[in-house]
Order: C-alpha cells, then sequence, then structure tokens
C-alpha cells in the first residue's frame, strides 16, 4: 500500500469539495485513480485494479453522463479486486 498516494487522494478529495462541476468530478475521479493505484499491491486481483485506475484516469477527460458511465465501471472493478 502506497500511503504517499493515499495522502494525495484524500488531498485531492478534500480539494473537491471547494469545487463545483466538471472540476469537482475531475478531481474526485483523480483521487479514486491514486487509491486504485495505491492499493493495487495489495488486492487480489492487480490487473482489474490497474483495470479501475485506467478507467477513473480516463474519467478525468470526460464529462456529464460518459464520466458517470467510466467511473461506475471503475467502482465496480475496483470492488471486485478488492474482495477476498
Amino acid at each position: 500500500m502506497d500511503n504517499l498516494l493515499l495522502d494525495a487522494a484524500a488531498q485531492n478529495f478534500e480539494a473537491a469539495q471547494d469545487l463545483a462541476g466538471p472540476a469537482q468530478s475531475q478531481r474526485m475521479a483523480l483521487g479514486l485513480m491514486q487509491v486504485a493505484r495505491a492499493v493495487k499491491g495489495d488486492s487480489r486481483s492487480p490487473a482489474l485494479m490497474d483495470a479501475a485506475a485506467q478507467n477513473f484516469e480516463a474519467a478525468q477527460d470526460l464529462s456529464g453522463q460518459r464520466q458517470t458511465q467510466r467511473v461506475a465501471l471503475g467502482l465496480m472493478q475496483f470492488a471486485r479486486a478488492l474482495k477476498r
């Protein structure tokens, strides 16, 4: 587990509270990507966790429904990768 990445993710989630609209969603997607990468080595499926991180990264460049769909896909992969 990478504590530096987890700290960076927490800072991005904190910063997202002061934003709105696309900027807020992009900052949250960045934080999710950082969390996924931070815990990748501790997950049951590192490849699936990496796929989740890639979807969160891609979501930063999207907006609206497409961004929401990509984040939802990443969260599904994230949850399955953590499942024991």
